[in-house]
């Protein structure tokens, strides 16, 4: 009997070995994950700027002729525009996926291992914890992005008004209804873009305006006192 309960201890013992290194190793995957996304988001930003910036040159190049002018700024600038900022949007949304689970797995291991020290295994969980004393000028988490998805969606909005001036004024003009159609077609493609970038954003980070509310919400819900009653912290 005393041997049975020898192996048993030994067994708990190597499966709590066991789901820590399986749990170290997830961290360390997904931290690597990370930072390959944060690689990623860079290069295809700096790809964009470079695609933007030859593709609206030659843009300018054939300012004269005004239907190549037109196609280019009507179309082939914003279209560049909506794809760097889908696909930088899909790297956000995989790094932020990644830091969500990451999460999961600080606040499994806290509980698992509750005499760790305070800064062990708690990045991730200050980052979204509305209590943290981190402010949100410390937080990684809105102004970049915000500047970004403004930087190139400008862009493309701004394409569209070259592409229309061009069509409509230009040294042989194009049909009205035609270019106003395009022009209403890429604007409206733009504004679609936009709403879903932005919808993807507010959903996958965790914005100091949600943090804000759910600090307000916590001091709002009421504390239960010794004696059973309720009192509003």
């Amino acid at each position: 009997m005393p041997e049975a309960n020898a192996q048993k201890d030994t067994a708990a013992r190597e499966l709590g070995l066991h789901w820590q290194d399986l749990a170290l190793e997830e961290y360390r995957a997904l931290r690597g994950e990370i930072v390959a996304t944060m690689e990623t988001q860079d290069g295809g930003l700096r790809f964009g700027v470079a695609a933007l910036g030859i593709v609206s040159a030659a843009g300018f190049n054939v300012w004269d002729d005004t239907a190549a002018a037109a196609l280019i700024f009507l179309a082939v600038v914003p279209f560049v525009s909506a794809v760097v900022l889908t696909v930088w949007m899909g790297e956000v949304s995989r790094m932020m996926r990644a830091g969500s689970h990451i999460h999961r797995l600080e606040q499994f291991i806290q509980e698992q291992n509750p005499g760790l020290p305070e800064p062990v295994m708690r990045w991730e969980t200050r980052l979204r914890d509305p209590r943290s004393e981190i402010t949100r000028w410390e937080r990684q988490y809105e102004w970049n992005y915000h500047a970004i998805v403004i930087l190139f969606w400008s862009i493309g909005i701004a394409s569209i008004g070259a592409g229309t001036y061009r069509a409509l004024w230009g040294e042989k003009p194009l049909g009205n209804t035609a270019v106003v159609v395009v022009a209403g077609v890429t604007l409206g493609a733009m504004l679609v873009v936009l709403f879903l970038v932005l919808r993807q954003l507010t959903t996958v980070c965790e914005t100091e305006g949600r943090l804000r509310f759910l600090r307000r919400r916590q001091r709002e819900v009421p504390a239960v006192t010794a004696d059973g009653s309720q009192e509003v912290s």
